[in-house]
């Protein structure tokens, strides 16, 4: 493949390999780098799975999104050409940070980083969901980072493309086990809320370093997915937003009739937790994506003495609403990352000179 031609890019570098296809970097004569992403061939041996394929990257390449990576061509046939592939499509290049990549070097994310990472992920989420495209593989890998801190999920339909081809040959499931819905390990029909569960199970890992789902062995791990038997976050990271708590075990709950019932609504609760915290999901401005990868360590100390005050701010006008519970909530969260904060002390035991 190195040095092949392919509707005008050069092949310049394989750049990685997974359970579906192999990727390489190429460039055109402008200096537009663009990714080939090659399919394995034993996934599209037969006429029907290419022509669908073709379909449904058409529908991907129709969906116009900041948050999918952009389809330039597809190509179902074998092409003239030095080590010219059978089925790829050429999308843009990514550069950036995958999560997995970002949790290998933070061991987690900050409460605030993960919601307004996952807000964006809703928002990739959206317009394919409302033409009934499912990702069905949402995890760390498939979701990057750049380097202006736009969220991009990548690989977007390939494991709805494919999925009746790999059942046949190897009667393996598509996706991955940790993330999966409980209508995907047991090999259901699925629907968008199925991406909104694996969406939580990402949400939990990014927020507390730990999935929500554990066994000893693949058959014990689906078997908790199955049965909603999943770790409390809380428990994990004891200065959890209480709301987001609350958010994730929706999202992982197992009928998808107790989940949330589209990305949008998901969306709107992370973003309604972010109010509590004095960010604009809409505006993030000095708490957005690209400002944690500038530094990691300084943003992260900003943030804790940001949201302090801004809990503390917000629970005295829960307090005067009448709203005790989600004041307390807040309140409590603030003395869990400063135990000595005298206005969340004096707020909880009713002294507050305000």
């Amino acid at each position: 493949m190195i040095g092949a031609i392919l509707d005008g890019y050069e092949v310049l570098e394989k750049v990685g390999e997974g359970a579906m296809a192999v990727v390489y970097l190429a460039r055109n004569e402008a200096g537009q780098e663009v990714a080939v992403k090659v399919l394995h061939p034993h996934l599209v041996t037969n006429e029907r799975t290419r022509t669908r394929f073709k379909r449904e990257a058409q529908a991907i390449a129709s969906l116009q999104s900041p948050h999918i990576p952009g389809i330039h061509a597809f190509v179902g046939e074998a092409a003239p050409g030095k080590g010219a592939p059978g089925v790829y499509l050429i999308t843009d290049f990514v550069r950036g940070h995958t999560i997995d990549e970002l949790m290998e070097r933070a061991g987690r994310l900050p409460c605030e980083t993960a919601i307004l990472l996952s807000i964006q992920v809703c928002r990739a989420l959206e317009p394919a969901h409302a033409q009934g495209i499912v990702h069905r593989d949402i995890k760390p890998a498939n979701i990057m980072v750049d380097d202006q801190g736009t969220v991009k999920l990548m690989d977007f339909g390939v494991a709805r493309i494919l999925d009746e081809a790999t059942l046949t040959l190897t009667g393996a499931l598509v996706g991955s086990p940790a993330y999966m819905s409980p209508e995907q390990t047991r090999n259901d029909s699925v629907d968008h809320r199925s991406d909104l569960f694996s969406l939580g199970s990402l949400l939990f890992l990014t927020v507390t370093g730990r999935l929500p789902f554990e066994g000893s062995n693949p058959a014990a791990l689906l078997g908790a997915i199955i049965d909603g038997d999943h770790l409390d976050p809380a428990d994990l990271l004891p200065e959890i937003h209480p709301g987001l708590t609350q958010v994730i075990d929706r999202c992982l709950e197992v009928s998808t009739a107790d989940r949330y019932q589209s990305a949008a609504e998901l969306e709107d609760a992370l973003a309604t937790l972010l109010v509590d915290s004095g960010i604009d999901a809409a505006a993030p401005g000095h708490w957005s994506l690209s400002s944690y990868l500038a530094d990691p360590e300084e943003y992260g100390r900003k943030l804790t003495e940001h949201v302090v005050n801004a809990h503390v701010h917000r629970g005295r006008e829960l307090l005067g609403n009448q709203r005790p519970a989600l004041a307390l909530g807040l309140l409590n969260r603030v003395l869990t990352l400063d135990a000595d904060n005298p206005d969340a002390l004096a707020l909880v035991t009713g002294n507050d000179p305000e």
